[in-house]
């Protein structure tokens, strides 16, 4: 199912048909493909919350053995998940069995160094907040005995009771957006430090955008924290651009200090942290959170991690620890060709044209692979070996090399 998940490449084949095309079918052999045209089954296997822990002590424990810091320093985000579908099997996750909210979200944990997932959650309701921090934090340390040192998090979560936690002083690190709503200090901050935007003493360059950047120490309910504040100039000029033509008599009526607003608004945010780093330094930690974006546009776009189409709980529980596995494993097969600018879907989809057979004797046969194959190969550190028996092949990748657990 996970070779199927990350392999079919869109392809709107049967997971039976689509093994018994690979290698998958031989080594297998003790499998029958018939039992792959239901799921139910395997996901109902893979729902239960102790395959989950499993999953993750095992995974977490094999990235540990040469990466000590993994999972030290996270990005924590939420995506919601599907609401509008009959039968909708979230609403027992996000009701309790009561008539409240239909909507769910998940909320997943990304090690910062290298953007992996460490572990999910399913929450109830569309409101993330601090208790869901502490949920988190609670269910990894327990879990994976792992303490997240900190938290890149978007505006959703910025409120009191996350300022009380975070506040100066406090061991773990912090930086979320300041929302541009009543209690926050967001065009105070704006007016303090306007006459400074054209100051080249604030300036710096981040991926072709021209920023202006300073810190200020802010006392934000009763604590005190830096308030970091930044224009991005292009994306105010765009923004004042697309204003001004669609609205120029408008423009032109409004007071000198409204014009200027409206001139930086379309660039102007404020980040808030208790890390102290200059502002080149902080906007770079925020900015590597996209990482999470990155994550979720992967699972829609080529896992199918949502919409979802099983019908209970158990089974929905099962679809998502599946995707999420495969969602490893692919941005895995990714990082190879990340700076050739070559697609995994393409990879993956020209390398179908490898094909393989096994002969009596249990002898694995490749076919000459094509130029770009070769390259494929080449470019993931993959050794492509022509011939080899069927029986060592499959003791080498799915029995003595592998512990159960893993």
């Amino acid at each position: 199912h996970v070779l199927y998940t990350v392999l079919k490449n869109s392809e709107k084949v049967k997971c039976d048909d689509f093994l018994s095309q690979t290698l998958a079918v031989h080594l297998l052999d003790e499998v029958s493909m018939e039992s792959f045209r239901t799921d139910t089954l395997y996901f109902s296997e893979m729902g239960s919350d102790e395959v989950k822990v499993r999953f993750f002590r095992g995974f977490v424990g094999h990235i540990r053995k040469t990466n000590p810091d993994f999972g030290k320093a996270c990005y924590v985000d939420s995506t919601p998940l599907p609401n509008d579908i009959d039968d909708n099997p979230f609403r027992a996750f996000s009701t309790h069995g009561s008539n409240g909210c239909d909507q769910s979200r998940m909320i997943l944990v990304l090690d910062e160094s290298t953007g992996l997932p460490v572990w999910y959650e399913i929450i109830p309701g569309n409101v993330v907040d601090v208790n869901t921090l502490y949920s988190v934090m609670e269910d990894v340390k327990t879990t994976l005995d792992i303490d997240i040192e900190s938290f890149v998090l978007d505006s959703g979560y910025t409120s009191k009771e996350l300022i009380d936690m975070f506040h100066n002083g406090s061991e773990k690190k912090m930086i979320s957006k300041m929302p541009a709503r009543e209690g926050y200090p967001y065009k105070q901050l704006y007016k303090t430090n306007k006459d400074l935007f054209g100051n080249a003493k604030y300036a710096f360059v981040r991926e072709n955008h021209t920023y202006f950047g300073i810190r200020r120490t802010i006392e934000l309910f009763g604590h005190e924290i830096y308030a970091y504040v930044y224009v991005d100039h292009e994306n105010a000029l765009s923004a004042f651009k697309t204003f001004y033509t669609g609205h120029r008599t408008q423009f032109e009526s409004m007071k000198d200090k409204d014009k200027t607003w409206e001139k930086n608004k379309g660039g102007y945010f404020v980040l808030l942290s208790n890390y102290e780093l200059t502002a080149e330094e902080l906007l770079d930690m925020y900015f590597k959170r996209t990482r999470i974006e990155s994550v979720f546009r992967s699972s829609k776009e080529y896992l199918s991690l949502l919409p979802l189409n099983k019908w209970t709980v158990i089974t929905v529980n099962g679809k998502i620890l599946n995707d999420i596995i495969s969602l490893i494993i692919y941005l895995n097969m990714r990082i190879p060709f990340l700076r050739s600018g070559i697609s995994l879907t393409t990879v993956i989809s020209r390398c179908r044209s490898l094909i393989c057979s096994v002969n009596k004797d249990g002898i694995l046969s490749a076919d000459q692979p094509n130029k770009n194959v070769r390259d494929y190969f080449r470019t993931a550190g993959v050794k492509l070996q022509r011939q080899m028996e069927i029986g060592r092949y499959r003791a080498e990748f799915m029995g003595s090399k592998c512990s159960a657990e893993t």
